[in-house]
């Protein structure tokens, strides 16, 4: 996967989603309520995301997209519509929001 916003490449392989901790590929209740959450402020695709956990930030701390990102930060993937966002649960803050390349 390539992310690709104001010119950066965020991720150069889709190694870097596998560095983060996989949840299922369904969607838990919480995932949901955190999305449903989310799109009170964003207008976000409709599709069911792909979100996966950050893990060892410092693994992934060389990628643009990563660089503010804490353990536990989602990081969301809509695949259909190609984008991304690191949303930080703690806080409530969407982190980073970008274009993808798959």
């Amino acid at each position: 996967i390539v992310l690709g916003g104001f010119g950066y490449s965020y991720f150069n392989t889709k190694n870097k989603l596998d560095m983060l901790e996989s949840n299922s590929s369904a969607t838990t209740s919480q995932d949901d309520a955190m999305v449903q959450k989310i799109r009170k402020f964003f207008d976000l695709p409709n599709e069911e995301p792909e979100i996966q956990t950050v893990g060892d930030v410092a693994r992934l701390s060389k990628d643009e997209f990563f660089t503010r990102a804490k353990k536990g930060d989602k990081v969301i993937v809509f695949k259909q519509v190609k984008r991304a966002m690191l949303f930080r649960p703690s806080t409530g803050k969407v982190i980073e929001y970008s274009v993808i390349n798959l």
